[in-house]
């Protein structure tokens, strides 16, 4: 049997180690290309849909008053900082009757529907209009730009990304003014004309409107990425270095992912040099390798074992028949010569039994190789083979292509964008909350335009104080500041005083430390220790009075889970603040590649290196957060590392593949030893103990077949050894049959029937009787 399975696993070898030997793209490229489209299109449509509740919450909220009121209803609507640009409010024939911010862009009134966002397009900029139905069938439509953050790109491989709409319906690229008239035959190998999709937010290589291949391959990709993300390989071709004005034969790469149902696309192109995918027939040499140890060892087992066992029931037969064999050598089986031993020392008359230890000591036992050892070699020749296999293909790849490593930057600069945009949003959210509390204090009171709480998007600066203000009351901030923490983004929102000590909590108890609040507005860090990290927004309403809210760690975390692997976020003496992988907060990395990578951040020095963490080759990538006028007070590195072997390459899939025969013939070796340790072996020793208790005459003991093989046989022979030195020689019945002698006839007995009785039921009987 387990020569069977050795040649399954040297079959299995033909199959999994040898490739196609065709040149093809890497799959890494393939599939980082669509993780890179996939998270730009997810991240506009996450900013869409969000943009759809957040202004049908507004319009629920404040809709009642909006027609005696609009300006109430717009300037929450646009804040500064904020994400709409422009609103206004339309009547039931579509007109606007109040504006604020940017104006409406044309057509955009009559192409608004209320929950739900339509792109509009302006020249080369691309927008979207959202609306919500307002009380008295009028509608609450704004307008938000649609742009892709700023990318890195390979300009060696001439990448571009950019957002797809929908081809015009008379868009033809300049190659297709040639198509003959209605009525009139194309030229004969003439390809249908491509329409151009319409390209807005263009980022790296232009797309050239007359490169047909090129555009039917981005058009294949669109229609492909229905509701996820798609790519697609195209045939080789040639590109130039503008610098160096070397040429390459490269594969374009296209992939594509929808926005939601807006009908537009985020869509790359790039191209990648092509690779072997597996020498063809790298297979054979470690399959007939062993094979070839298969037939040795199943060689060693049948010389080596099977047969001296087979010797040993020959002459047992013999003994139990009652035939004196000739004198015969002893096999070079351990335990089969022991038995051999045992069998001709009873046939020359039973010995003394030792009486002491060291009698038994003192005995001469046969020699040879023992069965355990015949055994144990065969499994290490297959595990040394597994260990010549793994030494030689096993390792995985030690490197990324280019576009890899790029797109890996992208990644974690994604990431970076999202914390920040999570960190700043914080305050911009802090702002819309005292905008609210204000509106509603000046509600309350008796006279609006002398009340306590001033709107500070009117008369606060944005990184200041705002001199002068009044002492506000807290209580109008409870319910903003409520919805503020039912979001989930923020655990704790409160108003403290000039010393530091809140008067208005809202949400879990503050665990900030109780100190003077900073001026102005911004993001913190309160300290660089304890058991989670406190980060926090606040915003200076009046003064001594400041409005703090403290972010949520599994909120931020979150964030940063939108890059693949694993990230870290480490402050500037490389303090971990957040890690995606769990971590002890404000201990430094240990592994030195990581550290690396966060300080050539830090000092601008950011990009992408391979080291080994966690005792795996990581491809890390690093980039700066903070440090600048959006985040003055923070200065962090985002540090993500990726295990090279969770890249599709051809390494890697050889490197699977190894282990996994491997595994299997080393499966195959365990359950050889296993196998061969209870069924044979064990058996093989107690005949050997059985046999030597005979020849020193001890016969109280009887002798049972535990298995029905060789050794059963040599089982049922020493019992009648046994009986026979017992009782004597007429215990012989029957062991001829052992030897298979032929002169006992075997009778065939008739079948006895039995004797008819009365009644029904007897006579059935008597019937199926017969």
């Amino acid at each position: 049997m387990s020569f069977w399975c050795l040649l399954l696993v040297a079959g299995l070898c033909l199959a999994v180690l040898g490739g196609s030997g065709d040149r093809a793209v890497p799959e890494a490229v393939v599939d980082s290309q669509k993780q890179l489209v996939g998270r730009l299109a997810g991240t506009q449509r996450a900013v869409i849909n969000s943009g759809i509740e957040s202004l049908g919450v507004t319009a629920e909220r404040l809709g009642a008053v909006s027609e005696k009121e609009p300006d109430r209803l717009l300037a929450a609507v646009v804040v500064t900082g904020g994400r709409w640009k422009g609103a206004a409010i339309l009547n039931q024939q579509r007109a606007p009757v109040a504006l604020r911010g940017e104006a409406l862009p044309p057509d955009a009134a009559a192409k608004a529907v209320p929950g739900a966002a339509v792109p509009v397009a302006v020249g080369t900029a691309l927008n979207v209009v959202v609306a919500a139905e307002l009380p008295g069938g009028r509608v609450l439509a704004a307008v938000a730009g649609i742009d892709l953050r700023v990318l890195r790109l390979n300009t060696e491989a001439q990448q571009s990304v950019f957002i797809a709409g929908p081809a015009p319906a008379a868009a033809t690229p300049p190659a297709a003014a040639a198509t003959p008239p209605a009525g009139a035959s194309a030229p004969p190998g003439a390809a249908p004309a491509v329409p151009v999709a319409t390209v807005y937010s263009p980022q790296g290589a232009q797309i050239a409107p007359e490169n047909e291949p090129l555009n039917r391959l981005i058009a294949r990709a669109i229609e492909k990425a229905d509701d996820r993300s798609a790519g697609v390989t195209g045939p080789l071709v040639t590109l130039t270095d503008p610098q160096t004005q070397q040429t390459r034969r490269l594969a374009p790469v296209v992939a594509a992912a929808p926005i939601g149902d807006s009908g537009l696309s985020v869509v790359s192109v790039t191209h990648a040099a092509r690779v072997v995918d597996g020498e063809r027939g790298r297979g054979f040499e470690p399959g007939l390798a062993l094979v070839v140890v298969a037939l040795l060892i199943l060689a060693v087992l049948h010389f080596a074992l099977i047969r001296p066992v087979s010797r040993v029931l020959a002459q047992a037969k013999a003994m139990a028949c009652g035939e004196t064999p000739e004198k015969v050598s002893l096999p070079v089986q351990r335990e089969a010569a022991r038995i051999s031993a045992a069998l001709a020392e009873i046939a020359n008359g039973p010995r003394r039994p030792p009486r002491t230890l060291a009698d038994q000591a003192r005995r001469r036992r046969p020699g040879g190789v023992s069965a355990l050892t015949i055994v144990a070699l065969c499994a290490v020749a297959v595990l040394g083979w597994c260990g010549a296999v793994a030494g030689r293909y096993a390792g995985g790849a030690d490197s990324v292509p280019a576009q890899v490593s790029v797109d890996a930057r992208n990644d974690v600069e994604g990431a970076a964008v999202a914390l920040r945009d999570g960190l700043t949003g914080g305050v911009t959210r802090l702002r819309q909350a005292a905008t609210a509390a204000a509106t509603a204090a000046a509600a309350k009171s008796p006279n609006p335009a002398a009340s306590a709480a001033p709107s500070p998007s009117a008369s606060a600066p944005v990184n200041g104080t705002r001199a002068g203000a009044a002492t506000l009351d807290p209580e109008p901030f409870r319910a903003p500041l409520g919805e503020l923490v039912d979001d989930g983004d923020v655990r704790s929102a409160y108003v403290v005083d000039g010393a530091g000590k809140p008067v208005l909590v809202v949400g879990e108890e503050p665990a900030r430390q109780q100190a003077a609040p900073p001026t102005g507005n911004g993001v913190k860090l309160d300290r660089v220790t304890g058991a989670v990290p406190v980060v926090y927004a606040y915003l200076q309403v009046a003064d001594g009075q400041t409005v703090i809210a403290e972010f949520g760690v599994r909120y931020l975390s979150g964030l940063l889970r939108r890059a693949e692997g694993r990230v870290r976020v480490v402050d500037g003496d490389l303090r971990t603040i957040f890690d995606t992988g769990g971590y002890v907060p404000f201990r430094v990395p240990t592994a030195k590649p990581v550290r690396d990578a966060a300080t050539a951040a830090l000092t601008n020095k950011a990009g992408t290196s391979i080291g080994t963490s966690q005792g795996s080759r990581m491809l890390l990538a690093g980039t700066l957060i903070g440090g600048d006028e959006t985040l003055p007070d923070v200065k962090w590195a985002v540090v993500s590392e990726r295990s090279l072997a969770a890249f599709r390459l051809p390494q890697n899939d050889l490197n699977r593949g190894t282990w996994l025969v491997a595994f299997l013939a080393l499966v195959v070796a365990v359950l050889l030893f296993a196998w061969y340790r209870l069924v044979v072996i064990r058996p093989l020793r107690q005949m050997a103990e059985a046999a030597e208790k005979l020849a020193d005459g001890d016969v109280r003991d009887t002798v049972c077949p535990v298995r029905h093989d060789e050794i059963g046989a040599i089982a049922v022979c020493l019992d009648i050894v046994r009986q026979t030195m017992a009782e004597g020689t007429t215990r012989l019945a029957g062991a001829a049959r052992l030897k298979g002698i032929g002169r006992e006839i075997t009778m065939v007995l008739p079948i006895v029937r039995p004797k008819r009785a009365d009644g029904p039921g007897a006579r059935r009987a008597s019937k199926r009787g017969r």
